[in-house]
């Protein structure tokens, strides 16, 4: 991990930051442990976060978690449930609120419609 973080010291800060939600997507992060981990204020971070990307950390996490969760929904046989906790939302009436925010359907509806039956591959 030494050599990881030696090697986010010569990227930009940007770039360090997406790092870091990538290797830590599945645990439960914050702005503030991020900023903290960098050295930046909050505000700092959040500040790059907006100007970048026109979304709060927070929101640019779920985003990368709904993401995910797509992959999941289509790839595996794992449940809405086990979906949530595995990237951290609190729970799955909170997962499927924010999977339905960011892609106008509900995880049930999305795994209907883009789940690849295995059968049909064989």
């Amino acid at each position: 991990m030494i050599l990881n973080r030696v090697h986010d010291f010569i990227l930009p800060s940007e770039q360090r930051a997406l790092r870091y939600i990538e290797n830590n997507i599945k645990k439960k992060i914050t702005a503030k442990e991020i900023a903290n981990y960098f050295g930046y204020s909050q505000q700092k971070l959040s500040n790059l976060f907006k100007e970048r990307y026109h979304l709060t950390i927070n929101q640019f996490i779920c985003n990368k978690r709904i993401e995910i969760s797509k992959k999941l929904l289509t790839e595996t046989n794992y449940s809405i449930v086990s979906i949530a906790s595995i990237l951290q939302f609190s729970d799955s009436s909170y997962y499927i609120k924010e999977f339905k925010k960011y892609t106008n359907m509900t995880s049930k509806k999305f795994r209907e419609n883009h789940s690849i039956n295995i059968k049909d591959k064989i």
